[in-house]
């Protein structure tokens, strides 16, 4: 996710973060390829979910 993030900082235009095409896409099919969109609804105490 990293990599992701510093890529979506780097963008000079804040609306090309949400645009089709852009990495954010791709980094939460891939959180959802990996399961981990069901965590969260898991019921992990609070400092379980922030490592996550």
């Amino acid at each position: 996710m990293r990599p992701t993030g510093t890529a979506l900082d780097n963008l000079a235009d804040p609306a090309e973060v949400i645009a089709p095409g852009s990495v954010l896409w791709d980094a939460y099919d891939r959180r959802r390829q990996l399961g981990l969109d069901e965590l969260d609804d898991a019921e992990l105490p609070p400092g379980e979910k922030v490592a996550l």
